[in-house]
């Protein structure tokens, strides 16, 4: 039977340790917190290979080596071919296609606000509702089939970034904006 401080000493540890064990059941004192020496030394090795084997020092940690390899080749592949998609230009920033979206947006909003402008001076003359409101219609078609012709790519340079100028002008169908010019008597 050895004393707490007498077995630190043969294991080469404090007494502090040796206390913290005890307390912690890895080691059982035998009455009056003597320790057998040679079961004290079997359960303060069985700890430490414990310990070694699952390197938390926690035992209820329950860590699989191998697991965790297997997550961490899963991540780097992951990275890896996250890291090609982008070279082959297959996988975006989001802030480059939020921008990209933001920027499509911008275009169509730009071509219905220039709608009234330019449908205006050609149905002011159209005595029929009908046959203004298929012109408005067409109008306001020609807007959405861009929004719906709207590329990402098109918008983002060959660096990926958006491109500021994407022709979002009202009249980018050359058609002409405005009123109409009278007829002058020569």
């Amino acid at each position: 039977m050895a004393t707490q401080g007498e077995f630190a000493r043969h294991v080469g540890i404090t007494q502090q340790a040796v206390s913290d064990l005890v307390g912690r059941g890895v080691i059982k004192p035998q009455g009056r917190g003597k320790l057998d020496l040679d079961e004290a030394r079997l359960a303060y090795c069985a700890h430490l290979r414990s310990v070694a084997g699952n390197r938390s020092g926690d035992p209820d940690a329950d860590l699989d080596l191998t697991a965790e390899r297997a997550r961490k080749a899963k991540e780097e592949a992951d990275r890896l071919e996250m890291q090609n998609a982008r070279e082959r230009g297959e996988l975006l920033a989001r802030g480059d296609v939020d921008a990209a979206v933001v920027g499509a947006f911008a275009r169509v909003r730009a071509r219905l606000i220039g709608v009234p402008s330019k449908v205006a001076p050609l149905v002011v003359s159209m005595e029929n509702p009908a046959e203004a409101e298929g012109t408005i219609r067409s109008a306001v078609y020609e807007a959405l089939k861009e929004l719906a012709d709207t590329n990402v790519g098109d918008l983002c340079g060959d660096d990926g970034d958006v491109v500021e100028d994407t022709g979002a002008a009202a009249g980018s169908d050359s058609q002409p904006v405005g009123r109409r010019k009278k007829k002058t008597e020569p």
